[in-house]
């Protein structure tokens, strides 16, 4: 054994501390991108339970959303493009939800022409940032009761 270490060639100090420094900064590289990686996983499970749990509310105020006998709706301004419509919109308008979010503008073709300038007030409003709770226009009847 001691054989094997004579036959070991031996290096200068000087080489040798710049040997022992280059291990020091690849351990701490090492170490700071283990560390990072961590912290990365351990956000990456926050958000995966982020998006169940909102994924678990979503549902929930769908099946609230759904119980109602009343048309809700939640629909994204400025462009009025419907992301979601309640079933109840079927027997509140006589179109289904798909109608509405297939066609954003539905409501202006349906709208009975003495509300129209109602309509376009409201909407105006709507635009600027006035939200109201509720909204309410004669429609003109294009379904068979």
């Amino acid at each position: 054994m001691i054989e094997a270490f004579r036959e070991v060639p031996a290096m200068s100090c000087e080489q040798f501390t710049r040997i022992a420094n280059l291990l020091f900064t690849l351990a701490n590289q090492l170490s700071t991108a283990a560390y990072q990686n961590v912290q990365q996983a351990c956000l990456i499970t926050e958000i995966k339970q982020a998006e169940k749990t909102l994924q678990e509310r979503d549902k929930k105020h769908r099946e609230l959303l759904e119980g109602l006998n009343d048309a809700a709706y939640r629909m994204s301004l400025p462009d009025g493009k419907y992301e979601y419509v309640s079933q109840a919109a079927k027997n509140v308008f006589g179109y289904d939800s798909k109608s509405w979010l297939n066609n954003p503008q539905l409501i202006s073709t349906i709208i009975h022409p003495d509300f129209i300038d109602y309509f376009k007030q409201k909407w105006a409003e709507l635009i600027s940032g006035s939200v109201f709770k509720s909204y309410e226009y004669t429609l003109i009847q294009t379904w068979k009761t």
